[in-house]
């Protein structure tokens, strides 16, 4: 995979090798990526950060996570090389990652339902606890996700669309 483009926090792995015109770090001309695309079951990057998730269900950032908007849980620092992301779900077992989005200031992880439990989604915002959130879907089984910006959203098995923002921090 080539990657390249404007580029300030290491979000794609890979040093910068050039400056834009207005003295931004870029990566041009475009260069390989580290990743072995072979492995990787889901990948997003959003400005600051990148999340993957390999074929093994593990779950690994590169990039910005000085608000821990990656995962508040990790050390509030810019991670040059790949960070591997674990954590537990509410029965204390360790998740099992299916995908992953991020946006400005979040990451929406999709963790693998136990023994035919639905799907799982562990909303990640910056300075916000707990980090991260597991929502509550009242028995639906989230199996997509998508994200901008500031919302993220999944599809679950019934093709509803579920909408998230930071307010869920307030309900």
């Amino acid at each position: 995979m080539k990657i390249g483009g404007k580029y300030g926090d290491f979000q794609l792995g890979e040093p910068s090798n050039k400056e834009d015109v207005y003295g931004d770090p870029c990566i041009h001309p475009p260069c390989e990526s580290r990743l072995n695309i072979p492995k990787v079951l889901s990948f997003s990057v959003y400005c600051l950060h990148s999340v993957w998730i390999d074929n093994d269900c593990r779950a690994y950032a590169v990039g910005y996570n000085g608000d821990g908007s990656i995962l508040g849980s990790l050390l509030k620092q810019t991670f040059k090389s790949e960070k591997e992301i674990t954590f537990n779900d509410k029965n204390g077992k360790k998740c099992k990652f299916l995908s992953a989005v991020c946006g400005w200031y979040y990451t929406l992880y999709l963790v693998m339902g136990h023994n035919g439990e639905p799907n799982q989604l562990a909303y990640n915002y910056c300075d916000q606890t707990p980090a991260p959130l597991f929502l509550n879907l009242n028995g639906r089984n989230p199996t997509k996700l998508f994200g901008g910006h500031k919302v993220s959203a999944a599809i679950d098995t019934e093709g509803s669309i579920l909408i998230f923002t930071e307010d869920i921090f307030q309900n």
